[in-house]
């Protein structure tokens, strides 16, 4: 009996000195659910198509799905999302919740309320209602959980409030330092809602083609393939503004960039897209080897420049490209990748790098060895000890 112990001991042992330590336990989901229909219920894919039955009685730990609040997403053998569950199928048995840190997401913006928005306790809309945030209200979340819930506190008011159908919009923050600028191609239309409604009975109002936007908040939704809505506001009109990288889009993002052409282009008045060109109107030429200061607006599938000083849009074709990127003194930017070439002054810098991984590896084989060697010193002591006994 002792022998059992001794080799389990030593077996513990070895198993806490060496193997990588554990991060923690997982998240789990925020709620407890149980079959509640006798004939089970159906586990339906992401198409909401058949892919297994669950048994009557079981139990699973799910989340509720933000964008079917009739549905649940279960976990099943440690698959997070497995498959969706009909809400009408199940009891929810618990509603606790953990959220680790690395599960918040950090709000760089306000979050506007567009109505009436109801605060939760936990991150669904089965949690308690703690309160209610008025319409108009622009305040700072704490985080976002889930892409779609933000934590928020609001006059003694604590808890989590749902993006999900716009009702709760956020506040555009500047990506790396560099404002990023909606430039409208053509007439673009604000919608009353982002629901993918393009009829004239959703149109609240138009910007004029070549609008440069700088203030506007993210929507939740998708107007669309490829597209997603902006909220803003235009001559006292706010609404919903779509943005599509499709060739028939109203608007685009568009980055700052200082730029030079190697030839004499055209600009054009605006950018329209057809079977066989993408031309519009040419209102003039940009020199050859003057500096400008444009709006980068992708590549669609040409890559398209707008000149806020000229009114005007460039296009660079993908078979005659002519557009070189240039910094603050007009010096063209190679953004090339090269090869890395040895430092002749001090050879020993080019290899730090890899000397620190050697370095780890080394740090990682000696603390193995170090901890096998702990483990079979305590179990010849233990054997020692032992056979003692035994001579006593």
């Amino acid at each position: 009996m002792k022998k059992k112990f001794n080799i389990l001991l030593f077996l513990s042992l070895l198993l806490v000195l060496n193997v990588k330590a554990d991060t923690g336990p997982p998240t789990f989901p925020e709620i407890q659910i149980e079959i509640s229909n006798v004939e089970g219920a159906m586990c339906l894919d992401n198409d909401y198509k058949h892919k297994e039955l669950l048994p009557y009685g079981e139990t699973y730990y799910a989340r509720q799905d933000i964008q079917e609040e009739t549905f649940y997403l279960v976990t099943i053998n440690d698959e997070y999302d497995a498959c969706h569950v009909n809400a009408r199928d199940v009891i929810v048995k618990t509603k606790d919740f953990k959220i680790d840190e690395e599960e918040k997401n950090k709000v760089y913006g306000q979050a506007l309320m567009l109505d009436n928005i109801t605060v939760y306790s936990g991150p669904a809309t089965i949690f308690n209602k703690v309160g209610t945030i008025p319409k108009g209200v622009k305040l700072k979340p704490e985080y976002e959980y889930n892409h779609y819930w933000l934590y928020v506190s609001y006059k003694g008011i604590k808890g989590y409030i749902s993006r999900y159908k716009d009702r709760v919009v956020l506040e555009m923050a500047p990506v790396d330092n560099e404002d990023i600028t909606i430039v409208t191609i053509n007439n673009a239309p604000i919608y009353k809602t982002s629901d993918g409604n393009f009829k004239d009975s959703n149109i609240l109002g138009y910007i004029p083609s070549n609008t440069e936007i700088t203030n506007y908040w993210l929507s939740t939704d998708k107007g669309g393939e490829s597209s997603n809505y902006y909220y803003v506001t235009y001559n006292g009109i706010s609404g919903f503004l779509p943005i599509s990288s499709k060739f028939n889009s109203f608007a685009h993002n568009c980055d700052n960039y200082k730029i030079k052409a190697k030839k004499v282009a055209k600009i054009y008045r605006t950018v329209e897209f057809n079977d066989s060109d993408i031309s519009s109107e040419s209102i003039g030429t940009i020199e050859a080897n003057k500096d400008y200061e444009v709006k980068y607006c992708g590549i669609i599938p040409e890559n398209i420049y707008y000149i806020p000083t000229l009114k005007g849009w460039v296009i660079e074709r993908n078979d005659d490209p002519f557009i070189v990127e240039t910094d603050q003194d007009g010096n063209i930017i190679d953004h090339t990748i090269k090869e890395k070439e040895p430092d002749s002054d001090n050879p020993k810098k080019d290899n730090v790098d890899d000397n620190k991984v050697q370095s780890n590896e080394g740090l990682i084989i000696i603390c193995v060895g170090v901890g096998i060697l702990i483990s079979l010193t305590v179990f010849i002591t233990i054997l020692l000890v032992n056979k003692r006994k035994k001579r006593k």
